[in-house]
Protein backbone atom coordinates (compact mmCIF):
# COMPACT_ATOMS: atom_id res chain seq x y z
CA UNK A 1 0.00 0.00 0.00
CA UNK A 2 2.76 2.38 0.03
CA UNK A 3 1.89 3.55 -3.51
CA UNK A 4 -1.85 4.47 -2.37
CA UNK A 5 0.00 5.96 0.83
CA UNK A 6 2.04 8.19 -1.13
CA UNK A 7 -0.96 9.32 -3.51
CA UNK A 8 -2.85 10.22 -0.74
CA UNK A 9 -0.15 12.06 1.33
CA UNK A 10 0.67 14.30 -1.85
CA UNK A 11 -3.39 14.76 -2.99
CA UNK A 12 -3.90 15.83 0.73
CA UNK A 13 -0.71 18.06 0.66
CA UNK A 14 -1.50 19.83 -2.33
CA UNK A 15 -5.56 20.14 -2.34
CA UNK A 16 -6.61 19.41 1.32
CA UNK A 17 -8.08 16.20 -0.22
CA UNK A 18 -8.54 13.07 1.34
CA UNK A 19 -9.09 10.05 -0.79
CA UNK A 20 -8.55 6.79 0.85
CA UNK A 21 -6.08 4.33 0.11
CA UNK A 22 -8.40 1.52 -0.22
CA UNK A 23 -10.16 3.48 -3.22
CA UNK A 24 -6.80 4.40 -4.39
CA UNK A 25 -5.92 0.76 -4.32
CA UNK A 26 -8.75 -0.46 -5.86
CA UNK A 27 -8.51 2.09 -8.94
CA UNK A 28 -5.12 0.54 -9.46
CA UNK A 29 -5.42 -3.11 -8.34
CA UNK A 30 -3.11 -4.67 -5.46
CA UNK A 31 -1.80 -7.83 -4.96
CA UNK A 32 -1.43 -9.51 -1.64
CA UNK A 33 0.29 -12.83 -0.31
CA UNK A 34 -1.27 -15.75 -1.13
CA UNK A 35 -0.52 -16.76 2.47
CA UNK A 36 -2.90 -13.54 3.78
CA UNK A 37 -5.63 -15.07 1.52
CA UNK A 38 -7.96 -15.90 4.95
CA UNK A 39 -6.16 -12.84 7.17
CA UNK A 40 -6.40 -9.26 4.86
CA UNK A 41 -8.24 -6.78 6.42
CA UNK A 42 -8.23 -4.93 2.96
CA UNK A 43 -11.75 -5.14 1.24
CA UNK A 44 -11.00 -3.70 -2.09
CA UNK A 45 -12.56 -5.43 -5.50
CA UNK A 46 -9.58 -5.51 -7.78
CA UNK A 47 -7.03 -7.56 -5.42
CA UNK A 48 -5.26 -11.35 -6.53
CA UNK A 49 -3.41 -13.27 -4.66
CA UNK A 50 -0.03 -13.80 -5.95
CA UNK A 51 2.59 -16.25 -4.97
CA UNK A 52 5.88 -14.17 -6.35
CA UNK A 53 7.19 -11.22 -3.99
CA UNK A 54 8.34 -9.32 -6.19
CA UNK A 55 4.56 -8.91 -7.74
CA UNK A 56 3.06 -7.79 -4.48
CA UNK A 57 1.80 -4.48 -4.08
CA UNK A 58 0.02 -1.90 -6.44
CA UNK A 59 1.68 -2.69 -9.30
CA UNK A 60 1.99 0.71 -11.92
CA UNK A 61 1.42 0.46 -15.28
CA UNK A 62 1.68 3.24 -18.30
CA UNK A 63 -0.40 6.29 -17.47
CA UNK A 64 -2.71 4.68 -15.01
CA UNK A 65 -1.54 7.47 -12.87
CA UNK A 66 -2.55 9.95 -14.90
CA UNK A 67 -5.69 7.72 -15.70
CA UNK A 68 -5.91 7.69 -11.47
CA UNK A 69 -5.61 11.69 -11.90
CA UNK A 70 -8.00 12.32 -14.54
CA UNK A 71 -10.75 9.66 -13.31
CA UNK A 72 -11.00 11.49 -9.66
CA UNK A 73 -10.65 15.31 -11.28
CA UNK A 74 -7.12 15.59 -9.53
CA UNK A 75 -5.62 18.92 -11.49
CA UNK A 76 -1.77 16.87 -11.26
CA UNK A 77 0.47 14.90 -13.87
CA UNK A 78 2.84 12.40 -13.56
CA UNK A 79 5.91 11.48 -15.99
CA UNK A 80 8.10 8.60 -15.71
CA UNK A 81 12.01 8.41 -16.22
CA UNK A 82 12.95 5.09 -15.86
CA UNK A 83 16.42 4.48 -14.50
CA UNK A 84 18.25 3.12 -17.76
CA UNK A 85 17.32 6.47 -19.24
CA UNK A 86 19.77 8.62 -17.24
CA UNK A 87 23.52 7.64 -17.39
CA UNK A 88 25.54 7.01 -14.40
CA UNK A 89 27.77 10.24 -14.68
CA UNK A 90 24.60 12.48 -14.48
CA UNK A 91 22.89 10.65 -11.81
CA UNK A 92 23.65 13.32 -9.41
CA UNK A 93 23.21 16.21 -10.98
CA UNK A 94 19.51 15.05 -12.58
CA UNK A 95 19.06 13.87 -9.04
CA UNK A 96 19.81 17.58 -7.81
CA UNK A 97 17.85 18.46 -10.21
CA UNK A 98 14.63 16.76 -9.31
CA UNK A 99 14.54 17.50 -5.79
CA UNK A 100 15.50 21.38 -6.36
CA UNK A 101 12.35 21.62 -8.51
CA UNK A 102 8.40 22.15 -7.26
CA UNK A 103 7.56 18.79 -8.13
CA UNK A 104 7.16 15.62 -6.33
CA UNK A 105 9.71 13.01 -6.87
CA UNK A 106 8.47 9.44 -6.04
CA UNK A 107 11.19 6.52 -6.50
CA UNK A 108 10.94 3.18 -6.77
CA UNK A 109 13.30 0.68 -5.27
CA UNK A 110 14.54 -2.63 -3.97
CA UNK A 111 13.84 -2.22 -0.48
CA UNK A 112 16.14 -4.89 1.23
CA UNK A 113 18.68 -3.50 -0.92
CA UNK A 114 18.73 -0.45 0.04
CA UNK A 115 19.10 -0.95 3.53
CA UNK A 116 21.92 -3.23 2.85
CA UNK A 117 20.46 -6.56 2.62
CA UNK A 118 20.49 -8.92 0.12
CA UNK A 119 18.39 -7.99 -2.85
CA UNK A 120 14.89 -9.60 -3.12
CA UNK A 121 13.51 -7.86 -5.84
CA UNK A 122 10.39 -6.47 -3.65
CA UNK A 123 9.78 -3.30 -4.51
CA UNK A 124 8.76 -0.31 -2.62
CA UNK A 125 8.23 3.30 -3.01
CA UNK A 126 9.25 6.44 -1.33
CA UNK A 127 9.43 10.36 -2.08
CA UNK A 128 12.00 12.18 -2.01
CA UNK A 129 12.61 15.26 0.17
CA UNK A 130 16.01 16.27 -0.13
CA UNK A 131 19.19 16.12 -1.71
CA UNK A 132 22.27 17.39 -0.68
CA UNK A 133 25.32 16.76 -2.91
CA UNK A 134 27.79 18.04 -0.86
CA UNK A 135 27.54 15.08 1.24
CA UNK A 136 25.67 12.84 -0.99
CA UNK A 137 22.81 12.38 1.50
CA UNK A 138 18.67 12.00 0.11
CA UNK A 139 16.38 12.23 2.20
CA UNK A 140 13.07 10.30 1.72
CA UNK A 141 10.03 9.88 3.45
CA UNK A 142 9.21 6.35 3.52
CA UNK A 143 5.22 5.80 4.17
CA UNK A 144 5.83 2.24 5.88
CA UNK A 145 4.41 -0.47 6.59
CA UNK A 146 8.14 -1.30 8.13
CA UNK A 147 9.01 1.55 10.21
CA UNK A 148 7.35 4.82 8.75
CA UNK A 149 9.12 8.33 8.11
CA UNK A 150 12.06 10.82 7.15
CA UNK A 151 15.06 8.24 6.19
CA UNK A 152 18.96 9.42 5.17
CA UNK A 153 20.29 7.35 2.56
CA UNK A 154 23.49 7.60 0.39
CA UNK A 155 22.69 8.99 -3.23
CA UNK A 156 24.23 5.86 -4.90
CA UNK A 157 22.72 3.41 -2.72
CA UNK A 158 19.11 4.80 -3.82
CA UNK A 159 20.50 4.35 -7.73
CA UNK A 160 21.77 1.10 -6.91
CA UNK A 161 18.84 -0.27 -5.64
CA UNK A 162 16.11 1.38 -8.02
CA UNK A 163 18.67 -0.14 -11.46
CA UNK A 164 18.30 -3.04 -8.79
CA UNK A 165 14.34 -3.13 -9.56
CA UNK A 166 14.68 -1.47 -12.93
CA UNK A 167 12.57 1.18 -11.74
CA UNK A 168 12.67 5.27 -11.64
CA UNK A 169 11.52 8.41 -10.39
CA UNK A 170 7.47 8.98 -11.10
CA UNK A 171 7.42 13.10 -10.91
CA UNK A 172 4.20 14.40 -10.23
CA UNK A 173 3.30 17.89 -10.17
CA UNK A 174 0.47 20.67 -10.31
CA UNK A 175 -1.43 21.12 -14.31
CA UNK A 176 -0.54 24.27 -15.58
Amino acid sequence: MCVAALLQIIIKNEFNRDINQQIIADFFGINLPIDQKDNSNLVTSNMEYVEDDNKLGIIIKDNSINQFFQEYKIPMIEDYLPIYEIDDMVYETQLNQLASEDVYVICGYDYDFLHHREATGVGHVSIITDYNPQTNIVTIYDPGPKNPGYKSVIDYDLYRSIKIKKDGFWIIKRKK
